[in-house]
């Protein structure tokens, strides 16, 4: 991180003159800017470099924190009026309606939606006393990696897995388990499914092993009129949700299977519209 001062002929001349007279003139005071990262509001990191930030999911709220000082001395040096302003965010904050003093520390914090990959940005504080510019600028970076893939079977058992759009039912779904994935501590409210979001149908999924591999599966019943699947539609996502640092929700798991669509007006046998 740089710091520049930058001094205005009347300031060196003010220096030339309290050497020849000996008038005391106060040093120049000095900014100072550090910004920080953090995913959860209770770990911040320094992350200055590519690499050394925090990884989080895409969508989720990713936090910085701003750290202004006057590193001017106390009762010598003068207050500051200053700006901050980051390449990614925009303005920060306005400080010239509120000058900082010397040896005091002014801390603001912002969020902003993560990103895809490595993200990097840079935040900037410009101060004066009205004399002397000054200026200095800090990174923080971070990476955004997508949710957990899952594995999931729409209607289990089925070959190919046929939807009848006309069906007033509902479509079973299960969330495979495994030996790295435990599907007992998934929230079955966090849990959509299809373009329409669906929500699960009955008050909550069960749980049971139906691909015979040993590893409990939870499954959930999602009704077909609240898929929003249409003709075209070849595959259904199921996504599960989690919360950020500040109560927002993002996709943090998300599984996909096929879909065999049934077209309107062609329903199966006897005119009957079952799933």
């Amino acid at each position: 991180m740089k710091r520049v001062s930058i001094l205005t002929k009347a300031t060196i001349i003010a220096l030339v003159l309290s050497l020849v007279t000996g008038v005391a003139v106060y040093a120049a005071a000095g900014i100072d800017i550090e910004k920080y990262v953090s995913v959860d509001g209770e770990n911040w990191l320094d992350a200055d470099d590519s690499g050394t930030g925090p990884t989080v999911t895409e969508g989720a709220t990713v936090l910085f924190k701003y750290e202004i000082t006057n590193t001017g001395e106390v009762d010598v040096d003068p207050a500051l009026t200053y700006t901050v302003t980051d390449d990614v965010l925009g303005s920060i904050t306005d400080g010239t309606e509120d000058p900082l003093g010397p040896g005091t520390t002014a801390t603001i914090t912002k969020y902003a939606t993560a990103g895809s990959g490595e993200q990097g940005n840079v935040a900037t504080v410009n101060a004066s006393d009205e004399v002397t510019t000054y200026t200095d600028s800090d990174a923080a970076y971070y990476t955004g990696v997508a949710p957990v893939s899952v594995e999931i079977d729409i209607k289990p058992g089925s070959d190919p897995n046929s939807i009848n759009l006309k069906s007033k039912g509902v479509v079973p779904v299960a969330l495979l388990g495994s030996e790295s994935f435990d599907v007992s501590t998934v929230d079955d409210s966090t849990v959509t499914f299809g373009p329409g979001e669906a929500t699960i149908a009955h008050n909550s999924a069960h749980l049971e092993d139906v691909n015979g591999d040993g590893y409990l599966d939870m499954v959930f019943h999602f009704r077909t009129q609240e898929l929003n699947l249409d003709e075209t539609s070849e595959v259904a996502d199921l996504t599960i949700s989690s919360e950020d640092a500040v109560g927002s929700s993002y996709a943090s798991h998300v599984g996909q299977d096929e879909v065999n669509i049934v077209p309107k007006g062609k329903g199966s046998k006897g005119g009957k519209n079952k799933d």
